[in-house]
């Protein structure tokens, strides 16, 4: 910050030294006679001081260079020649002045202002040079002390300031030019109070001090105090130029609104940044455009409105500044990228970053929302690379500045948390935790890693393992928002609602902005919502042991859930199949209730015959969470929806019991079982026992393959002496791949394609062994965050008592929340 007072100090002082001769030659010009001791260029130069001090600095130096031609070996010319160029703002000629005079040799007048054109030129050690001398020649200038401290704050000599400005008089050291020189060794410090304490001890000996306002005016700016200073400007019109006052106001403004982004209203977080706004657009208003200010007011308005979530504003604001040929500085690009990507235009947000990072390459931030931007076009090889790039480009430890001590590099921490969640999203979820755990084993405190674990393991399915990694988080900060979020969506996985929805009441209001609490949010009403489910299957057969032609429809309509672990329900059930000697058809209603809390599930209904309101049931299943990986459950069905057609034709009811267990590994990894007996009321009882597992040997983002095998016992006591098919006994052996291929994914919509090969062996008492196979694809459409459609067709081969018959089915389901 330049202060002005040094340069007018010294010049009123310079100007004393030549006040004599500015007398005389004003009293000689008046008297229109010349003294006769004077000589000729003894009066010219007494002129060459006069139109100097009236300020006509060029008169004054064509007269000293006509002397110094006539006169070369008179130093008193040159001499007042380097003082008027100082005056005059020619540092550079002042100095080239100065190249034959000896330091010791010259007047300490004129070494001050050699220090002067020294320190203008920011050549410090030659000004501190200068000043020196001057104190030697001239022990009692006060002008040549006072710059000799100055010069050395310039320098960054801070203490040798402060002792060279102690060597002052004391019968000086409380005037004006003193602490006008205190204030300023203490503002060169960035020591901003002291120094506004020095212009305030000025102020009351002068209240209209002019040095001593703008001073203080240009300290309590740097305090970040921009419309305290601002309002000190304005008491004192003059004070500042009017480019000083409009970045005054733009800084205050600036600062308005930094401080309403920086801390929010605890109840209503963007009503102290829309305040800021609405004064930025009254400012601009009243601005004219394409003024520095003006600028300045709209650079600040994109920043504002991205924050208050008006993104629409800050795109249209950025946009028409791009229309007009304006060239934003990086930050501005920065914020409207943020705008981009929470409107979930992540092509556009990735150009104004790669716009941003061309003035700002270095900047960490772009290049974190370049990461996520290049997440959200699922470009996960770039952004992997990004993250991995930054690492590299990051030392691992860092010396504090004047200290020996080093610390670990929080900045390539950050770095190798987004690299590690950048492998999250592509699906390598066992390479994301293997990193998570290599930098928790070196830095076990580091919450945003430890956070990032805890999303890991959700990620895997392990909803209880991710708690304690929460919790922790929060114990070391209660208020970090992605921890909080994380366990409040843990929660809700784990069907703790009370839990999850008092987190979100808290954390909603204050932080209704952010991704995290956004996601939370969504979950929250996703919960909440309406459900519909409807799962059909329709297709033909060569033979007809279930059917030549048959179709089996299912639909659920689910209500909200009350009072949070409760939700009712509709069901409509319809199957069909036709036979040889005709068609059966059954169509049954359904209603019933869910109950959800914790490790438990539970759902019961009664069933009737949709056409004639017989035909009564009941069907109830219960599932137990023993443990992240494994589940169990049963079911129980009386009059049952697995009879079969041809059993229901003839009057043949069934009821069904059923248990199962699962094992979930993880995403690579899971199989599960199944044991059931169904009894029919014919005196058949059957027995089954089910088996699949499941081993993913290729885990790309884009492509993946799974291993599958499948197993089934099944037993009739009645076997073959039954109305429908029961075979004494029969088993299966089943194995094939999968192959996974995600065409699409963009935010909450996607498009998922699966092929499916089986082939097996299908043994049944009686008829011998023979070779089963299936073909199946399916495709799987997320539509949005609330509706999912899955379709798919199969072609397969089968056999029934020892006849082969070739089956093609096509299957539709619908899940939809509203």
């Amino acid at each position: 910050m330049t202060l002005f007072h040094n340069v007018n100090a010294s010049r009123f002082r310079c100007q004393l030294m030549f006040g004599i001769r500015v007398l005389v030659a004003a009293f000689c010009l008046s008297s229109v006679s010349v003294a006769l001791a004077a000589t000729d260029m003894g009066a010219r130069q007494d002129e060459a001081a006069y139109l100097a001090r009236s300020g006509d600095y060029d008169a004054a130096l064509a007269i000293l260079a006509e002397l110094r031609g006539e006169y070369p070996d008179a130093i008193g010319p040159l001499h007042d020649e380097i003082v008027i160029l100082v005056w005059a703002g020619y540092s550079e000629r002042a100095l080239a002045a100065t190249d034959g005079l000896v330091m010791d040799d010259t007047p300490a007048w004129v070494a001050v202002a050699a220090g002067k054109a020294a320190r203008n030129l920011q050549r410090f050690d030659t000004a501190i040079a200068w000043y020196d001398a001057a104190t030697r020649n001239d022990p009692g200038n006060l002008d040549a002390r006072l710059g000799l401290a100055m010069a050395l704050a310039d320098a960054g000599r801070a203490a040798d300031a402060r002792a060279a400005l102690k060597l002052t008089p004391p019968s000086v050291q409380e005037t004006t030019p003193v602490l006008l020189t205190s204030a300023y060794l203490f503002q060169r410090e960035g020591m901003y109070i002291p120094a506004i304490n020095e212009y305030d001890r000025i102020l009351a000996l002068d209240p209209y001090q002019p040095e001593a306002l703008q001073g203080k005016a240009y300290a309590l700016q740097a305090l970040m105090l921009p419309a305290e200073a601002l309002k000190m400007a304005q008491s004192h019109p003059g004070l500042m130029t009017d480019a000083d006052m409009a970045r005054l106001e733009g800084d205050a403004l600036a600062l308005e609104l930094r401080r309403a982004i920086q801390k929010p209203n605890q109840v209503y977080p963007y009503t102290a940044i829309n305040l800021a706004l609405a004064h930025i657009d009254d400012r601009l208003a009243q601005e004219p455009p394409g003024t520095p200010l003006a600028m300045q007011l709209r650079y600040d308005r994109v920043v504002g409105r991205t924050e208050a979530l008006r993104t629409l504003e800050a795109i249209a604001d950025y946009e028409a500044m791009l229309d007009e040929g304006i060239e934003p500085p990086a930050y501005v690009h920065y914020a409207a990228a943020r705008s981009y990507l929470q409107r979930e235009r992540p092509e556009e947000g990735l150009e104004a970053l790669e716009i941003a990072e061309q003035t700002a390459p270095n900047d960490l931030e772009i290049q974190i929302e370049k990461f996520y931007a290049y997440v959200s076009l699922t470009e996960y090889d770039e952004a992997i690379t990004l993250a991995d790039n930054l690492v590299a480009q990051l030392e691992p430890t860092v010396q504090e500045e004047n200290s020996r001590v080093v610390t670990p590099n929080e900045t390539r921490t950050r770095a190798r948390i987004i690299a590690s969640m950048g492998r999250a999203y592509a699906d390598q979820l066992e390479d994301a935790q293997l990193m998570l755990d290599q930098l928790l084993a070196e830095a076990p405190n580091n919450p945003s890693a430890r956070y990032s674990l805890g999303n890991i393991y959700r990620y895997r399915g392990w909803q209880d393992r991710s708690l304690p990694e929460y919790n922790q988080v929060l114990t070391m900060d209660p208020k970090l928002i992605p921890a909080r979020t994380g366990y409040a969506q843990a929660e809700i996985a784990r069907q703790e609602y009370p839990e999850a929805v008092s987190e979100l009441r808290t954390i909603q209001p204050l932080h209704p902005g952010s991704r995290a609490v956004m996601d939370l949010n969504e979950d929250w009403l996703l919960y909440r919502s309406w459900q519909l489910l409807v799962d059909a299957t329709w297709g033909d057969s060569s033979g007809e042991t279930f059917g030549s032609n048959q179709h089996e429809i299912n639909g659920w309509l689910f209500t909200k859930p009350y009072k949070d672990n409760f939700r009712f329900y509709l069901r409509s059930f319809d199957n069909y199949a036709e036979f040889i000697d005709g068609s059966v058809a059954r169509r049954k209603a359904a209603v019933g209730s869910e109950y959800r809390k914790g490790v438990w599930t539970a759902r019961g209904e009664v069933n009737w015959n949709r056409t004639e309101s017989d035909d009564v049931g009941f069907a109830g299943r219960v599932d137990y969470r023993i443990s992240d990986e494994w589940t169990a459950g049963g079911t129980l069905e009386i009059n049952s929806y697995l009879t079969q057609l041809r059993a229901y034709r003839a009057d043949i009811k069934s009821n069904l019991l059923e248990g199962d267990i699962r094992y979930d590994r993880d995403e690579r990894y899971s199989a599960g079982a199944s044991i059931g007996v169904q009894d029919y009321d014919d005196g058949n009882i059957q027995f089954a026992l089910v088996g699949d597992s499941r081993m993913r040997f290729v885990n790309r983002f884009k492509y993946k393959l799974d291993g599958l095998a499948n197993f089934g016992i099944t037993t009739n006591s009645d076997g073959g002496d039954t109305v429908y098919y029961s075979p004494k006994q029969q088993s299966e052996l089943s194995a094939g791949v999968q192959n996974i291929w995600q065409q699409y994914r963009r935010y909450d919509a996607g498009l998922t394609h699966r092929l499916t090969g089986l082939v097996g062996v299908n043994n049944q008492k009686d008829f011998g062994s023979n070779f089963i196979w299936t073909v199946a694809y399916e495709f799987e459409w997320n539509i949005n965050e609330s509706v999912d459609l899955v379709g798919g067709v199969s072609e397969g081969e089968r056999y029934y008592d020892g006849g082969a018959e070739e089956q093609t089915f096509f299957n539709v389901r619908l899940n939809a929340r509203f």
